[in-house]
């Protein structure tokens, strides 16, 4: 396929803050990383991660969650090493309080994936799921930070909602695994090198062969959301524009509310069996006709008596259908 550089670019992560807050994370579950050490935040970085805060919310009641986890004291080493401890025992309120200092993670997390198909309130709360799942999980004798070990399960929780939830189509957590990749050497590059990798750079760095980094590229492209704002001054969403061939209209729905009216009235000049019977035979009641032999089965009849009931039963129909009008019946 051709390379196109703004779909490398599409896979460029936009917000590096997320390393710069927290600079061990990693990209793999950690086992026996040893890393522990964290910059402490200036109240410069604290503005700046407000100022952020403000700009990610897009409704208030979001906007209030994330201004009062902004307030939140992250956790020293030691304290993280006593609250996992406290929660292999059982200690639901040592859980908390390592959920509780570590929600900013998640909205730093949160961040890498804005504009893949799920709001940024969705973002957050998946990621809060995988956060807990992380703290229960937790193994402080493992000498890693908890934010180290908790960023794995946070990307994989939001990871899996958005292919679960935030595309029409439904794509397999491994392929997402495989775009991340393509991402981490797009990002990798454009910061040492100033440019995107072509598809045979990203094919080496990744181990992915060129035809699946270029197929790879051509399925991430972004699906529009119905409520897409169009521009202009009316302010319509893109739903609004697109006619919808799978509702039905009102009017086929008030023609099909006529004629079931129709049908009801005509059937009830039939006695209780001839009505079960041409109801099941042409789906009367569930839109689903069945054949002689079901029929059959579900009365309890002869398969010919079946037939005799249809055949006397659409007689007399026809019979108090000559020389009269739909609107008789409605």
């Amino acid at each position: 396929m051709t390379f196109d550089t703004h779909m490398v670019q599409g896979l460029l992560i936009e917000d590096f803050d997320f390393y710069r807050e927290y600079p061990e994370a990693e990209e793999e579950e950690p086992q026996t990383l040893t890393r522990v050490g964290r910059p402490k935040k200036s109240t410069k970085d604290q503005d700046r991660i407000s100022m952020e805060l403000e700009s990610n919310a897009s409704e208030p009641a979001f906007f209030s969650y994330l201004q009062n986890i902004s307030k939140n004291s992250l956790l020293r080493a030691d304290e993280e090493i006593e609250l996992g401890r406290r929660i292999a025992t059982g200690d639901k309120d040592a859980l908390s309080k390592l959920v509780i200092g570590n929600l900013r993670l998640v909205v730093s997390i949160a961040k890498r994936f804005r504009n893949q198909g799920l709001d940024m309130e969705d973002l957050v709360q998946e990621g809060n799921i995988g956060l807990i799942h992380a703290a229960r999980k937790f193994d402080p004798s493992m000498g890693n930070r908890f934010s180290t070990y908790a960023t794995w399960w946070i990307r994989q929780a939001i990871m899996r909602a958005i292919a679960n939830k935030g595309r029409t189509i439904r794509i397999p957590v491994h392929v997402r695994g495989q775009v991340l990749k393509l991402r981490n050497c797009a990002r990798e590059y454009h910061q040492k090198l100033g440019r995107f990798p072509t598809t045979s750079e990203m094919s080496a760095e990744t181990g992915l062969s060129k035809e699946e980094v270029g197929r790879l590229l051509s399925g991430v492209s972004g699906i529009l959301s119905l409520d897409e704002s169009l521009p202009g001054e009316d302010r319509e969403n893109l739903g609004s524009v697109i006619e919808d061939d799978l509702t039905p209209k009102p009017e086929s729905q008030a023609e099909a509310v006529i004629l079931r009216r129709a049908i009801d009235k005509l059937t009830k000049h039939l006695t209780p069996l001839e009505n079960k019977t041409v109801r099941y035979l042409y789906g009367l009641e569930d839109g689903v006709p069945c054949d002689t032999r079901e029929v059959a089965a579900i009365l309890k009849l002869d398969v010919q008596e079946v037939r005799r009931i249809q055949k006397r039963s659409l007689k007399r129909l026809k019979r108090h259908l000559y020389n009269r009008t739909i609107d008789d019946y409605v």
